[in-house]
């Protein structure tokens, strides 16, 4: 009976930290609002990378680190969240094209992470710290830094049901959602 009962008990154990493995790198995030400003402009991206982080976001050291090596906000994803926002600025006719060097004809985009940290404990949660900087010709140039939490805005119910995974998915979107309108604003002239 004992042996029944710590067997249960272990396959249960197995069973909950198997959600927590690590997985893929992040998958590309979209924008969910929609475009006021439209240019017949291109652009040029370019992104400036950190070192993700293990630590917990609260200052303790985070549990498990060697498993967290591919779950962290890594560069891999850094680089899906700069390829994101090329493809909304395109795909919601921000710009038109994206220019293969920067140029004097083109608007030229920086995104540079300053720090990238997982807490997974007591819920998935993503801090991203990044600035962005556009410049375009006859324009003072525009440069502001983000800070993103993926469990903002979320419900305790909402916190207990999402996964390293989606939270990353989540941290992708809120900085879409904040810097996308920030650039259509900037390009306004507002």
């Amino acid at each position: 009976m004992q042996i029944e009962a710590r067997t249960a008990l272990w396959a249960t154990l197995l069973l909950l930290l198997s959600a927590c493995a690590p997985h893929n790198e992040l998958v590309r995030a979209t924008y969910a609002g929609n475009a006021s400003v439209r240019t017949n402009s291109s652009f040029y991206l370019e992104t400036r990378m950190v070192s993700a982080s293990a630590e917990d976001i609260r200052g303790r050291g985070a549990l498990f680190v060697k498993t967290l090596d591919n779950i962290r906000f890594n560069s891999a994803d850094q680089q899906s969240l700069s390829d994101s926002l090329k493809d909304e600025l395109i795909r919601l006719g921000i710009f038109s094209s994206v220019a293969s060097a920067p140029s004097n004809q083109s608007a030229q985009i920086t995104v540079e992470f300053t720090s990238s940290n997982f807490a997974p404990q007591p819920f998935p949660e993503y801090e991203i710290e990044f600035t962005v900087a556009v410049t375009t010709i006859n324009r003072a140039p525009l440069k502001k830094s983000y800070v993103v939490h993926s469990l903002d805005g979320l419900s305790t119910s909402k916190k207990w049901n999402i996964n390293a995974p989606k939270s990353k998915l989540r941290a992708a979107e809120l900085a879409l959602a904040k810097v996308i309108p920030d650039i259509e604003s900037y390009l306004a002239g507002t």
